[in-house]
């Protein structure tokens, strides 16, 4: 089967500082210039960089075999290059591959030294000095060699590109492309000198399609492989993937989220203007884990994206946010707060590609709280909720043309709230909520770069709370109890995608969209009875309208929630109140 994320740059070369003719560029629909975002920094740092493997991937069967090198087809230059990149994965027995077709310009055919690797017994890049030198280990192979590569010597034009992956030929650990312009032997030695210089990807690399996913190896192959050098690290892959076959190839990138702390108390925000505070606010269990399975596609022409597209798919993905809050609003004026209170916000180690050079798919998270609050009174209770994304759901993310971004299965996310009494005698108006951000920033051949951020609202929730007394019965007339709490709350999950480019040297923020905006649950005219409790008395006049009586409505953080008939209230929300009786028992 084939693996879905395709890297694909269609690319016509370029004059100039490039090998080849540029062609004009389309830039009607090109929502940036073609310059590298400095944001890869970090993401190249901690992603995960995938070393060359000596093998191929046949694409009608899936299968992964060792490469035969010892076809003397495989010295002639090409139209064509096959090249394999990978890395161990995050689960047991998982390999992570690239799988990299390059396409060479009409007037620079490709030689993969690699390809041919058994019919030599030495190479030397000579330091970079401009020449390299190769000993065949046969008459034949050497006569092979000049045959196929003295061509250039009979017109000073002509020229082609050498793609070496051996030890002291470029950077340790990777592949490095070296322009051939002259080609000299000595038969009786077996040798072929080469006038080479290095050249970078960006300078030759003007058309491939690359696609990832993941390879199943046995327990002692992987075993081997961490224990082992680079080269032999190499070595061994392709020795260990040679009983292999048709492998266990799958289609994705994972991406690991972890983000907060389930289950541990937090201060995050207190009112330090008064005291005692009017509002502390204690996040008792925030966070989000989960995995974001991505896949994607890429066309680049004249080194600029023409078409970029991202799939993201959550995968056994949880958040809550649990708030314990303490008011202390004694003032009869009552005063909006609002908070933004950054959780955490790193790059995930590991996670996303890096190939030297040519691609590099990196990915940073963030998960902040963010809301606002009005209270008169005194009360310490606990609100907020746990919402699982469901497995399934897809975001589609399409850079070039963003309104064409969607998403499919969110409308089976699952919420269960929590909203606890202590003890309460308030007015109060608060809406509070997660949000997590999944940040992919992404570099083609160190030429264009952006980030695309998925900011998630799982969930948003708001909560309006009036204590008060009523001598025949607060909640019904037929309840004795006198006194309690109305709620009127509601949470709402929200997604928005902002792409980020880079013009004229500054941060742009080139797109931002609302993806998803779904009331998840809804609890109307919920009446707790509470013995024991005095509603405040602020003079009337002093309460903004929006804050008297159950039906307040608070602004929203991200995007306007929508109340739905109680009847179409999810079926897993569960509404937990106090039991009747007492505060004081």
């Amino acid at each position: 089967m084939r693996l879905s994320l395709i890297i694909s740059a269609l690319v016509a070369c370029c004059a100039a500082t490039r090998l080849g003719q540029r062609r004009g560029v389309r830039r009607d629909n090109l929502p940036f210039e073609g310059k590298s975002r400095s944001f890869s920094t970090v993401e190249k740092r901690d992603a995960a960089v995938y070393r060359p493997l000596n093998v191929i991937r046949s694409r009608e069967t899936a299968g992964i075999h060792a490469r035969d090198t010892t076809d003397l087809s495989s010295l002639n230059p090409s139209g064509r290059a096959h090249l394999v990149f990978g890395r161990l994965g995050e689960g047991e027995g998982e390999l992570q591959l690239a799988d990299m077709t390059l396409y060479a310009d009409n007037n620079l055919p490709i030689v993969m030294m690699e390809a041919f690797e058994g019919l030599t017994s030495d190479v030397d890049c000579n330091g970079d000095d401009g020449e390299m030198s190769l000993t065949f280990t046969s008459a034949e192979a050497l006569n092979h060699a000049i045959d196929s590569w003295s061509y250039i010597n009979e017109d000073a034009d002509r020229e082609f590109i050498m793609i070496t992956n051996h030890d002291g030929c470029g950077p340790e650990g990777q592949r490095q492309g070296y322009k051939i312009t002259d080609v000299d032997n000595d038969e009786d030695n077996n040798v072929v000198w080469l006038a080479a210089s290095r050249v970078p990807w960006s300078e030759f690399a003007g058309s491939f399609d690359m696609e990832f996913g993941k390879l199943a190896v046995s327990p002692s192959v992987r075993r081997s492989l961490q224990s082992r050098g680079v080269f032999d690290w190499i070595d061994d892959v392709v020795d260990g993937i040679k009983g292999i076959g048709d492998g266990d190839v799958s289609d994705s990138v994972t991406i690991p989220v972890s983000l907060g702390e389930e289950g541990v108390e937090k201060l995050i925000f207190e009112d330090f203007t008064t005291l005692p505070p009017r509002l502390t606010l204690f996040c008792s269990n925030c966070f989000a884990e989960g995995k974001f399975e991505t896949t994607g596609t890429l066309k680049v022409e004249n080194f600029l994206p023409e078409t970029l597209l991202l799939e993201v798919s959550p995968q056994d993905f949880r958040s809550a946010i649990e708030l314990k809050a303490q008011i202390a609003g004694t003032s009869s004026v009552l005063d909006f707060l609002t908070w933004e209170i950054p959780i955490v916000e790193l790059a995930i180690p590991g996670a996303g590609i890096v190939i030297p050079g040519i691609f590099t798919l990196g990915a940073k998270a963030a998960f902040k709280i963010k809301g606002s609050a009005g209270v008169v009174g005194t009360a310490t209770f606990s609100f907020g909720g746990k919402t699982t994304l469901p497995n399934g759901s897809k975001v589609t993310i399409d850079v070039i043309n963003p309104d064409n971004s969607g998403t499919t299965g969110f409308d089976r996310v699952d919420f269960e709230p929590v909203l606890d009494f202590d003890g309460a005698s308030i007015t109060a108006n608060i809406a509070a909520g997660p949000q997590q951000t999944l940040t992919f920033g992404i570099d083609i051949l160190g030429s264009t770069g952006f980030e695309a951020g998925l900011t998630f609202g799982t969930p948003t929730f708001n909560l309006n709370v009036t204590t008060g007394y009523d001598e025949n019965g607060f909640c019904s007339p037929e309840d004795p109890i006198t006194s309690g709490i109305k709620t009127v709350s509601a949470a709402n999950v929200d997604l928005i995608l902002q792409v980020i480019g880079e013009i004229a040297d500054r941060e742009t923020s080139l797109f931002a969209k609302k993806l998803v905006n779904i009331p998840i649950a809804t609890f109307l005219d919920e009446c707790l009875s509470i013995d024991g409790i005095t509603p405040p008395q602020p003079n009337d006049d002093q309460i903004p309208t929006a804050l008297k009586g159950p039906a307040i409505q608070a602004p929203p953080l991200s995007g306007t929630v929508v109340s739905v008939p109680r009847s179409e209230t999810v079926k897993s929300a569960k509404f937990k109140s106090v039991r009747r009786g007492s505060l004081n028992e």
